[in-house]
């Protein structure tokens, strides 16, 4: 499957955490920021069944503007319990911002996501990926060659 992988999301989320939110909200932003960066992999839970039925489900649900912000909820939720002191509100942004960037960036691959499910099976996608990462790679590789 194109794309970023699962571990890349979560990492992100941790990046956008330490960089942002760290010292004014705390380390579990870091945490929360993680988790909802994954959080729109959970469409990827039916394929576990092994019916080849399931890949119809990868980048739907999970993805999915109108079921996405439930899921941060349930999110946000989770991490009250934890953090009593803190506000749900805070963790529900927070989850809607991770979730967010994930499904972003999953839109720039030809794949695409099912971003209005279950209303519609429409899969946009920008299909830009393949296109970027050449530049990545130079602008990653810049310091090295002028080293050259």
């Amino acid at each position: 499957m194109m794309g970023m992988d699962a571990v890349s999301h979560a990492v992100l989320g941790v990046g956008i955490g330490h960089a942002f939110f760290r010292r004014r909200l705390g380390p579990e932003s870091v945490t929360t920021l993680a988790w909802a960066s994954i959080l729109p992999e959970i469409d990827a839970l039916p394929l576990l069944a092994g019916s080849p039925i399931a890949i119809l489900f990868r980048r739907s649900f999970g993805h999915s503007a109108i079921l996405l912000p439930v899921l941060c909820l349930a999110l946000a939720s989770f991490f009250k319990s934890r953090y009593p002191e803190k506000s749900r509100w805070e963790f529900f942004g927070l989850s809607l911002l991770g979730a967010g960037v994930h499904v972003l960036l999953d839109l720039l691959n030809p794949f695409g996501v099912q971003l209005l499910w279950p209303l519609s099976g429409w899969r946009p996608q920008l299909g830009v990926l393949y296109a970027l990462d050449p530049i990545l790679l130079l602008l990653v590789s810049a310091p090295f060659l002028l080293a050259l």
